[in-house]
């Protein structure tokens, strides 16, 4: 597996994942445009990161569907998207989805989760908390310092228990896609060659994948077919 060179900027579809007690940024599968690096010295290659191992969609789409989180934009195709707020390349694709959204090319659920850093738990239960979910996390964005890697929402003195309980879950849930990784977007699709996709052979397909290669969005958009949902893709 690739990691991030910065002499020779090395660069790949990149997502984050913790493990071994670092914050590490997972570079899978793909040339990206954008430069990416790690919250700690990258490991050697292979030392401790795996590919993510395939895991069945099913379980996951129902569960991502009564989740909390927030919806954006107002027609297209339904997404969900698993973020942390403090993770650089969540918001990376933020700011790559407001354009499509916008323009009624894609809807997504957002569903905040925490584990990469100290700070990550009691950030998302804070948006969790907030009257207007959608603003509060576009608010972490705009205020996203991309030095230290920290998303820009300063936690409640008092952080609701249901809160931190929900994100913790949410979590969890993240966990059961098989990698434990942001962002990582759960899809219907045409004709989806992905072993990880479910579906028959002529009808949309749902897939889970772990990390996005930016240059690769508008494809992946065209490729969307139908409504990410508890009973499966839906028109």
């Amino acid at each position: 597996m690739e990691t991030e060179d910065q002499g020779n900027k090395t660069k790949g579809r990149i997502g984050f994942r913790k493990a071994t007690g670092l914050s590490l940024a997972v570079l899978l599968f793909g040339p990206l445009l954008l430069a990416g690096c790690a919250t700690s010295p990258s490991p050697k290659p292979d030392e401790h990161l795996t590919q993510p191992r395939k895991a069945p969609v099913e379980p996951i789409a129902p569960a991502a569907m009564k989740a909390p989180g927030f919806m954006i934009g107002h027609a297209g195709p339904l997404i969900v998207v698993f973020m942390d707020p403090n993770c650089i390349y969540c918001h990376l694709l933020w700011d790559a989805l407001q354009k499509p959204v916008a323009d009624g090319q894609l809807r997504a659920k957002i569903i905040p989760v925490g584990f990469l850093k100290n700070s990550s738990v009691a950030k998302a239960a804070t948006i969790l908390a907030a009257n207007d979910r959608a603003a509060a996390w576009a608010n972490n964005e705009k205020g996203f310092n991309d030095n230290t890697e920290e998303g820009g929402t300063r936690p409640l003195a008092r952080t609701p228990p249901k809160d931190i309980a929900a994100i913790n879950t949410n979590t969890a849930l993240l966990q059961t896609s098989g990698e434990e990784a942001t962002p990582t977007l759960l899809f219907c699709q045409k004709h989806s060659s992905d072993t990880n996709a479910t579906g028959d052979e002529t009808g949309p397909r749902m897939t889970v994948e772990h990390g996005i290669a930016m240059h690769a969005l508008p494809a992946l958009i065209d490729s969307l077919d139908g409504n990410v949902s508890a009973a499966g893709c839906t028109p």
